[in-house]
């Protein structure tokens, strides 16, 4: 089964779900009594447009998703031809936009070092400032988790 994009993360046991619907206070309760009154749902945790579901280990991620798709049918306007579309950053892997963010910094840090390495000063001097603005960037947006 391909992820839904309202799916940030799952591993066993835990999935963390982001939705337009979830960014009000109202939404997270009303999806959060849903999930509640669940046979393998363990714990709702409410956060900051989110909500992080600890459920059985052995939960299918399919059989979750269709569960809360039935309660919820605005989750599912996501279905094409009765496949999932993912997020759009499928063509990385399925990788999240912070998961390739970061993948990209520590690959200009490498660079930087390897330049300062070979003796390259000019290079390593310009990829130096493409890694601190990138990484201002990267800070200043995701300020509000710090």
């Amino acid at each position: 089964m391909m992820t839904p994009s309202y799916v940030a993360s799952a591993i066993d046991g835990r999935i963390r779900l982001r939705h337009p619907h979830l960014k009000s206070r109202e939404g997270r309760e009303e999806v959060r009594a849903f999930l509640k009154k669940q046979k393998k749902i363990r714990d709702v945790v409410p956060g900051s447009g989110s909500l992080l579901v600890y459920l059985d280990p052995d939960t299918k991620l399919s059989t979750f998703c269709n569960t809360l798709e039935k309660e919820f049918p605005e989750w599912g306007a996501g279905k094409d031809d009765g496949k999932l579309v993912l997020s759009k950053f499928d063509f990385f892997g399925g990788l999240s936009a912070r998961k390739v963010e970061l993948r990209f910094l520590m690959g200009i840090f490498a660079l930087a070092a390897l330049l300062g390495f070979t003796g390259s000063d000019r290079a390593h001097v310009g990829i130096s400032i493409l890694a601190a603005v990138f990484t201002l960037r990267h800070v200043w947006t995701r300020r509000t988790a710090l």
